[in-house]
């Protein structure tokens, strides 16, 4: 990390999670820092665990040089003997509340080289950014959260287990949304926030001013190609994690209609594949 006295005015950017190889929080995490770092200079801040992925994508795509000097990675976490117990999603939740707080106390001595400050990830509407703390204008998201599936779904397709499981979710994150103080005290004091979709502005009851819908994951642009033969299959591709919320289900029985459409000599030719891991995977 350079010298802080060599630092301008810089746009802060926290990311818990950012990884140039994945896609998804990950993949938004490195895309957002550097597109700010097309006009701006952004000091990025996210986990320890994160770095050797974004040293060793930057030494491997050199092309990106001018964006790279235009961001100073910051590594902030824990001491590992005090995160020993970090394990499952409720304890990591527990985790990233704490992260976040503690690295807003990390940085008050530091917010005199910043000029605006925004929280771009976890991307959960119902866990508060302390980032208002340094003072500064704050920007929170892009932020939202999944819906409650439908009961009648969830239980006929995969159980009470699976619908406890779920509704024990919908209660912790409505805790949240109408309990946490810092919820509402992250949302009035956001100068703007940035919402997945109208949903999320709905839970949080924003100011139609206060806030603009930006999806949180995008792909890159895929240019037309011309292909020279036929290809062998019509494929279908479905990636995501194996669990109830993502409705692998739904795909499959949509694939099924279409495919019991076709005649024989198209379907040898159709196939859906699903890509992903979860507790639902079975190899």
């Amino acid at each position: 990390m350079k010298q802080e006295k060599n630092i301008k005015q810089s746009i802060l950017m926290t990311a818990y999670a950012v990884n140039p190889y994945k896609g998804s929080e990950d993949g938004m995490g490195w895309n957002f820092i550097m597109q700010a770092a097309t006009t701006q200079r952004v000091i990025a801040i996210t986990r320890k665990n994160n770095r050797p992925h974004i040293d060793k994508y930057m030494a491997e795509h050199p092309d990106g040089k001018a964006h790279y000097q235009q961001v100073q990675w910051w590594y902030f976490d824990w001491p590992k003997w005090m995160i020993f117990w970090k394990k499952g999603p409720l304890l990591s939740l527990i985790y990233y509340y704490m992260w976040q707080l503690s690295l807003a106390i990390w940085l008050l001595p530091k917010r005199s080289i910043f000029s605006i400050v925004h929280t771009l990830n976890f991307h959960n509407d119902w866990t508060p950014s302390f980032l208002w703390l340094l003072g500064k204008p704050f920007v929170w998201g892009p932020i939202g959260h999944h819906p409650r599936i439908p009961a009648s779904f969830i239980r006929k397709q995969y159980g009470w287990r699976a619908w406890l499981q779920d509704r024990f979710l919908w209660a912790i994150k409505n805790w949240f949304w109408y309990i946490d103080p810092f919820v509402y005290i992250s949302k009035w004091k956001a100068r703007h926030i940035f919402c997945m979709n109208t949903e999320a502005a709905i839970k949080l009851r924003l100011p139609r001013h206060k806030y603009s819908i930006m999806p949180s994951v995008a792909s890159e642009p895929v240019r037309p190609t011309v292909k020279t033969a036929i290809p062998d299959k019509f494929t279908v591709l479905s990636v995501g994690r194996f669990v109830p919320l993502k409705g692998f289900d739904v795909t499959i029985a949509a694939f099924a209609t279409f495919y019991f459409q076709l005649s024989r000599a198209q379907q040898e030719k159709t196939q859906l594949i699903l890509a992903g891991a979860g507790p639902f995977c079975r190899k």
